[in-house]
């Protein structure tokens, strides 16, 4: 496959369900990945999402929060699964005889408006103080005087 460039596409059937798939060479090895059929596929137009033109200033901030926040190679240990860490905490407390209560319902979602720009900002400007650029001093405040009219 791997001399080829091409990959394989599949039926495979697992836990009662079959999936579609895709079988590709890296490393020496094959890959499995899962693809969706086409009732899974929405087009944007059917998720009915009003596209905004972008500005020059929030093209520039998505340009410096993608390149402070990107990596070279993906690196697996960098990624824990909260779930199944979470799940094997509850087991370990159950073997050892302790009872726990369920979780509290999760508080319901805010109607809050955040301003996403401001927060993006904020959320650079955390990462990489270091690499800021360097902002001019605000001058004092100019006093406004009113002229009398003749």
């Amino acid at each position: 496959m791997a001399k080829s460039g091409r990959t394989a596409l599949a039926k495979w059937a697992w836990r009662a369900k079959e999936y579609v798939v895709q079988v590709r060479p890296v490393d020496g090895g094959l890959v499995l990945q899962q693809l969706l059929y086409a009732d899974e596929v929405r087009s944007i137009e059917a998720l009915g999402v009003e596209l905004v033109d972008v500005g020059a200033a929030e093209l520039q901030l998505a340009l410096r929060l993608i390149e402070q926040t990107s990596e070279d190679a993906y690196r697996p240990e960098q990624f824990v699964d909260e779930e199944k860490k979470r799940i094997l905490a509850a087991v370990e407390r159950k073997i050892a005889g302790r009872t726990f209560a369920a979780p509290a319902a999760p508080p319901a979602p805010s109607a809050e408006v955040i301003d996403l720009v401001a927060a993006l900002r904020a959320s650079l400007d955390a990462i990489a103080p270091a690499r800021k650029p360097a902002r001019r001093t605000a001058a004092a405040p100019r006093a406004r005087t009113r002229q009398s009219e003749p």
